[in-house]
Parts: C-alpha cells; structure tokens; sequence
C-alpha cells in the first residue's frame, strides 16, 4: 500500500469516524461508509449528510447568544 493509496483511505475513515453511522440513506448513499468514499472521490459532500448537519447546526446554535453575537 503507497502513501498515494493510503492518504484516501485515512480520509474516508477519518470522515466515517464523525458521521452517525446510523446507514439511514438519506444522503443517498447506502450507507455511511459509503457516503465518506463518495465524500472524498468528490461525489458528495458532507452537507448532504441529514444527521450530521442537524449536529453541526445545534453546536452552532449553543454557541451562539439569544441576540445572535458569539458567546
């Protein structure tokens, strides 16, 4: 195995590692593992993850001030 070859596979488990894995298929892919290959052959993008995006948006949501500016 090359680096080449390796640097993908790290990537796709690195973004496997902070999805759901739940295999909903509301992405469109299969399942989760699935979606993070597609992810970094540039098919899909994180944001078409459901799950995901309602967590980064909650975590947004709790940083924020009931006006809007940053804690």
């Amino acid at each position: 195995l090359s680096l080449h070859n390796a640097l993908p596979i790290y990537r796709m488990e690195e973004i496997l590692a902070g999805l759901p894995k739940i295999d909903c298929g509301s992405c469109g892919a299969p399942n989760c593992r699935a979606f993070a290959s597609d992810v970094v052959r540039g098919r899909s993008e994180l944001s078409e993850c459901v799950v995901f995006m309602r967590e980064e948006l909650k975590k947004l949501h709790n940083g924020l001030k009931p006006d809007g500016e940053q804690e």
